[in-house]
């Protein structure tokens, strides 16, 4: 994969381009709300884990803030 980074005039923006919804088509908003729970259980058990809410409550939380973004971002 090749990263650059180009240089824009003051105030440009550049254009930007939506994810593919594919993934939201196969999955779904449940599949997608399962996805994301599990990754962040595995997270909760990680090296990372202090990065993350220590209280069952605030990780489900979590949990459903990133469901609803990705679930967004992704067409759903």
């Amino acid at each position: 994969m090749d990263l650059k980074i180009d240089r824009m005039p003051y105030g440009m923006r550049p254009s930007k381009h939506m994810p593919d919804n594919e993934l939201y088509n196969y999955l779904g908003e449940s599949g997608m709300r399962k996805m994301v729970s599990d990754h962040y259980d595995l997270l909760a058990k990680s090296t990372v884990k202090h990065l993350f809410p220590k209280s069952p409550e605030g990780l489900e939380a979590a949990k459903k803030r990133s469901a609803d973004f990705f679930i967004q971002r992704l067409g759903g």
